[in-house]
């Protein structure tokens, strides 16, 4: 997949506005990604118990 560096660049800063987080920060960048596989985690049950 293609993705223009100024676009990917672009991403990161939006992400990292919303979030109101530098992700430059290790103990930050370790909360989202933990943040983000429960997500997943809770997603994938959710669906098999449908």
């Amino acid at each position: 997949m293609f993705l223009h560096r100024n676009t990917l660049i672009y991403r990161i800063e939006k992400i990292k506005e919303i979030l109101n987080s530098d992700l430059k920060n290790s103990e930050e960048l370790l909360q989202i990604q933990i943040a983000l596989k429960i997500f997943r985690l809770l997603n994938k049950k959710l669906r098999i118990e449908s």
